[in-house]
């Protein structure tokens, strides 16, 4: 008699760890981008990307525990986009942590695209669409501020803009 055992198994998702990415005054640590390979029932990519810190001198203090959830993306070899994402972001300018937003990152022309609905801050609500590519950045910033004065306690180099708009 001969007997033969066959195992099969499915890799459902892969996680991985990709450290610290930083510039002359920015960094952000404990990156983490993890991917749903189970795509039997899906025509799109799902993936969650996580981050431990962000530091930047705007923020006037660290964003702890930041994370980005892709409910429809594609990841491709050339980068990641994703056309519906929903955002959590913990530090004390937000008035409600999480906001949605569209993002596409390609790695070979280093092209950044970031565009967010309505982000709810203390002072008030902003909009904000980033393209950059390699070392140009290109920001709009639409905002309801309802309090320049607490919009500039919370992010301190706001309140020497201020004074330099004559706000």
């Amino acid at each position: 008699m001969l007997c033969s055992v066959g195992l099969t198994f499915a890799l459902d998702s892969l996680q991985l760890d990709l450290g610290r990415i930083e510039g002359p005054d920015w960094s952000v640590q404990d990156i983490s981008l993890a991917i749903d390979l189970d795509r039997e029932s899906k025509s799109h990519d799902a993936f969650k990307i996580t981050i431990g810190e962000i530091s930047h001198p705007l923020l006037g203090q660290p964003i702890k525990n930041a994370s980005l959830n892709c409910l429809q993306g594609e990841i491709t070899a050339e980068g990641l986009s994703c056309a519906k994402a929903q955002a959590e972001v913990n530090h004390h300018a937000f008035k409600r942590p999480v906001f949605n937003l569209t993002f596409n990152w390609n790695n070979v022309s280093q092209l950044i695209e970031i565009k967010t609905d309505k982000i709810s801050l203390s002072s008030g609500d902003i909009v904000l669409t980033v393209k950059a590519e390699g070392k140009q950045w290109r920001s709009t910033i639409t905002a309801g501020i309802q309090d320049i004065e607490q919009l500039s306690k919370l992010i301190p180099q706001l309140g020497a803009q201020q004074e330099a708009w004559g706000v």
